[in-house]
């Protein structure tokens, strides 16, 4: 022998929330075993059908000749008794995505990732994740995710320019400028009345 080995093809039942059909396997120009009708609550089995709209029945008596994958048709090869045959497109499966899943989180400056694959072919996709962005809800000057610097405190650099930075107080640092001001003169009206 020359080692080529049998074509084999997998013919999955899909039971539309039926009791799980085992798949079966088949060599290429044989013809699938009809298997035992699934059950679901409250339906009857009707057969087997060869499209998602229930619109053309299987015929065991068919040859699956090319199997149908996720993205490429498949071919059934029907014979006649009288030697006569014709073959029919088998539509192809479509994906069968997982839900996406997050693989790296996104940052307040950095993209994240998250990815789904299908569970039939294997095929990955992912999609960026867009950054979170700066937060300072407790308004001191600064992120409260990351830590950085949102706010300088007046003298200290500007983050984007370098230029120093005069009036970039936050409002907290507005008051206490205000009340340190404010004990300040009083300190000088004390000292003036109670002069020694």
């Amino acid at each position: 022998g020359g080692g080529g080995g049998t074509t084999r093809y997998t013919v999955k039942f899909e039971t539309n929330g039926g009791n799980a059909i085992t798949s079966s396997s088949v060599t290429k120009n044989s013809v699938v075993k009809e298997p035992t009708a699934p059950a679901k609550e409250g339906f009857t089995f009707d057969g087997w059908y060869t499209d998602e709209k229930l619109t053309a029945k299987y015929d065991f008596a068919s040859k699956v000749t090319k199997e149908a994958t996720c993205t490429e048709t498949g071919t059934m090869t029907y014979t006649c008794l009288c030697g006569d045959s014709y073959t029919e497109q088998i539509d192809a499966l479509g994906h069968k995505l997982t839900s996406w899943s997050e693989i790296e989180a996104a940052a307040c400056t950095d993209h994240g990732v998250s990815v789904r694959f299908c569970t039939q072919c294997g095929m990955i996709e992912n999609r960026e994740i867009a950054p979170l962005g700066h937060t300072d809800a407790d308004g001191d000057g600064a992120c409260d995710t990351c830590g950085t610097v949102l706010n300088p405190a007046p003298g200290q650099p500007d983050i984007e320019t370098g230029e120093e930075n005069e009036n970039t107080m936050t409002a907290w640092e507005k008051v206490a400028a205000w009340i340190q001001s404010f004990l300040d003169q009083i300190k000088q009206l004390l000292s003036l009345i109670f002069r020694k």
